[in-house]
């Protein structure tokens, strides 16, 4: 018999903040530490980066 198996990468935000499973679009990653975010985290994240880099123009974000 076959086996298939799908792995799924998880927001981590919203892993950690109430244990939501949603998937994640993409993956952040600064020095050796790594996030997997949704998009609403991404978003916020790019947001909060761009704004403390001193960032006037929009972010791009990589589909």
């Amino acid at each position: 018999m076959a086996t298939k198996v799908i792995e799924q990468f998880i927001c981590n935000a919203c892993w950690n903040k109430n244990g939501t499973v949603v998937e994640a679009v993409e993956r952040l990653t600064l020095g050796a530490r790594e996030w997997d975010l949704c998009e609403e985290h991404r978003d916020r994240f790019g947001k909060l980066l761009g704004e403390a880099l001193d960032v006037v123009e929009p972010i791009a974000v990589s589909a």
